[in-house]
């Protein structure tokens, strides 16, 4: 509702690595958003599911015009493999200036070891203090500044993934073009 709350609901939305069965799109299309699209390079062709249109293609590299949205939501997807910088820098070409990008990612103050451990193909990423403080720096350079405070500590970690044994948190952020 961050999104919908700032920029109402007359926007064009992206959701960055969307899974079909999230509820972001959902959500959103609740609030009154209308122009809802789904993107994911696990999709094999174009589908609408109402009035949200799922789309194969990287979110690294997308088809979409410049400045083509006014929110970018990206959740639990950053950690699966995706280069940061790169990300930052499309998620800046696509947002129009007052838009915003959502993320949200698992996150640990002092993350656990994750060697060997893999998930949808991929080795296993819980990020730290340090990645996120790049992650912040990267979009920094691409015109994209966090709304509040980077805080990195926490006192819980109420995410127990129990096929891979590890503990940790989330973190979102929000940062909006200039």
């Amino acid at each position: 509702s961050t999104v919908v709350n700032t920029l109402g609901t007359e926007i064009r939305v992206i959701d960055a690595g969307a899974a079909r069965y999230s509820p972001v799109l959902p959500w959103l299309r609740l609030l009154g958003v209308r122009d809802l699209v789904g993107n994911n390079l696990e999709f094999t062709r174009s589908t609408h599911h109402g009035s949200v249109r799922f789309e194969p293609g990287d979110i690294t590299r997308t088809h979409y015009r410049d400045e083509w949205f006014d929110a970018i939501t990206c959740m639990s997807v950053i950690e699966h493999g995706v280069p940061l910088e790169s990300f930052a820098a499309e998620s800046a070409r696509l947002l129009k200036p007052g838009g915003l990008l959502v993320v949200s990612t698992d996150y640990d103050q002092a993350p656990p070891d994750t060697t060997g451990k893999t998930a949808y193909g991929v080795p296993v990423k819980i990020f730290g203090p340090g990645d996120m403080e790049r992650f912040v720096a990267a979009a920094a350079e691409h015109g994209l500044s966090l709304l509040g405070d980077l805080r990195l500590e926490h006192t819980e970690r109420p995410v127990h993934w129990a096929r891979t044994g590890l503990d940790y948190t989330f973190i979102r952020l929000a940062f909006v073009k200039s």
